[in-house]
């Protein structure tokens, strides 16, 4: 059949299956509308994946064809992944067949993870993920608050201490369920508010930060916590500022007027404290 003939056929949005068939491997042209015809069935779709899996334009129209079959994809979808999620079939696949893409692996999938993925991707990335995989994706520019907000909650320390050093809200809301009344320092810099922050911390945790005459003997008094407490502060302090955060006595912006934001959580930290 003459390759003109072939590609009219292929353009045909109601030809059959059986008549499609016949035109695998005619020519590159041919095979791309095929991957991409709605009469494609899996046969021939991974009929195309095996003979073109170098061309990322024709395989990855056919990885993202609803056709395709989940073992296909599993053969070819680790070189394509995000023609593989853009796959109207995969959230389906996904449901019946458990952890689907715990099964994915490579230099291409990790690197997908940078790109703007599907929501459905970003919740298994969240709850079966692995712990780099998630760094990495938290760690692209362009996240919007709403998705860092939900790595909040991941199980991986490695993930959430990445996120405190990458996101002042994630910051602002550690520091809110331990105490701090954030809403006197929301307004200042990333930069300040991180220092602020290392510093109440480490006040709380027992630290001596150097402090204007007089000041620290207030703040001595106002950081009175139960031993319990301390030492449970002490190990969140390790858990995830070890390594990143600045130690308290070398914040440059630890200043008197940053008290005024820590007196009354402390105050508000030490009641809460003496009713467990």
């Amino acid at each position: 059949m003459e390759e003109s003939d072939a590609i009219k056929i292929a353009k045909g949005k109601k030809s059959p299956p059986d008549q499609l068939k016949g035109l695998l491997g005619i020519s590159d042209e041919v095979d791309l509308l095929l991957a991409k015809h709605p009469n494609a069935t899996a046969e021939m779709l991974d009929d195309i994946c095996m003979r073109q899996s170098f061309d990322e334009k024709i395989c990855s129209a056919a990885l993202a064809h609803p056709n395709i079959s989940p073992e296909q994809l599993l053969n070819v979808g680790y070189q394509y992944p995000l023609a593989m999620f853009r796959n109207p079939s995969l959230p389906s696949i996904m449901q019946s067949r458990k952890n689907f893409l715990g099964e994915f692996s490579g230099e291409a999938f990790e690197e997908s993870f940078k790109k703007e993925i599907p929501l459905f991707v970003i919740d298994w990335l969240l709850s079966h993920g692995k712990a780099e995989y998630q760094v990495i994706f938290i760690s692209a520019p362009k996240r919007t608050p709403e998705i860092l907000e939900k790595f909040r909650s991941s199980k991986y320390s490695k993930v959430v201490a990445t996120l405190l050093d990458k996101d002042a809200n994630t910051y602002l809301a550690w520091a809110t369920d331990l105490g701090l009344d954030t809403a006197a320092i929301a307004q200042l810099s990333a930069a300040e508010i991180r220092s602020n922050i290392d510093a109440w911390v480490g006040l709380l945790v027992g630290k001596k930060p150097e402090t204007p005459k007089g000041a620290g003997a207030s703040m001595e008094r106002s950081a009175s916590l139960p031993k319990d407490l301390g030492n449970a502060l002490t190990s969140i302090e390790d858990m995830y500022f070890k390594g990143g955060r600045v130690p308290v006595g070398e914040s440059p912006n630890f200043t008197t007027n940053s008290l005024d934001c820590w007196k009354t959580p402390l105050r508000q930290t030490r009641h809460l404290a003496n009713w467990s």
